[in-house]
C-alpha cells in the first residue's frame, strides 16, 4: 500500500504559478492568458489563485495592455511553507496526518507522538524549500523547457 502526502489543488497551482514566474527570469509581468498556457492551470482557477497570491503579497498584478503578474520578491525568499499557509492556513497537509491519526484513521497502531514528529518534520521541510530551489531542480532535470513549469 502506497500513500503520499497530498496538497490542495489551489496550493499545487500556486507553487506552479510562482515557479513559472521565477523560471521566466525576465522580471517582467506575464499576462494571465500566457501564464495559464505555460503552466497548464485553467485560466479561471489561475485568476482565483493569483488573487490570493496578490492578497498575500507574494505577487503583484497590473491590469491593462502591459499588465500581468510578477513576483513581488525574490524567489529565494518565498517558501513552500509560506505558500501552504496562504492556501491551507496553519493546518497543513502534515497536520492533517496527525488529525487522521487522532481520529483513529487507517493506521492500525497509530502513536500520536510519532505522527507529531512526522508533522513537525514535514512542516520544517516546507519552510526550507524555496521557489528558487524548485526552479533550480526544474532546470537541473531539464524540465520547464520553453519556460514552463506546468502541472500536467
Amino acid at each position: 500500500m502506497t500513500s503520499e502526502l497530498r496538497f490542495s489543488r489551489p496550493l499545487q497551482y500556486a507553487v506552479v504559478i510562482l515557479a513559472e514566474l521565477a523560471l521566466d527570469g525576465s522580471g517582467q509581468s506575464i499576462a494571465i492568458k500566457a501564464l495559464s498556457s505555460r503552466t497548464g492551470v485553467p485560466e479561471g482557477s489561475l485568476r482565483i489563485v493569483v488573487q490570493e497570491l496578490v492578497r498575500s503579497g507574494l505577487v503583484t498584478s497590473a491590469s491593462g495592455k502591459d499588465g500581468g503578474v510578477s513576483l513581488s520578491m525574490p524567489a529565494c525568499e518565498i517558501t513552500v511553507g509560506e505558500i501552504s499557509r496562504v492556501f491551507e492556513g496553519e493546518t497543513t497537509a502534515s497536520e492533517r496526518l496527525l488529525a487522521l491519526c487522532a481520529l483513529g484513521g487507517n493506521a492500525p497502531s497509530c502513536s500520536i507522538w510519532a505522527w507529531r514528529l512526522v508533522a513537525d518534520l514535514v512542516r520544517e521541510q516546507l519552510n526550507r524549500i524555496t521557489i528558487d530551489d524548485l526552479v533550480r531542480e526544474i532546470k537541473k532535470k531539464g524540465l520547464g523547457k520553453g519556460g514552463s513549469a506546468d502541472v500536467k
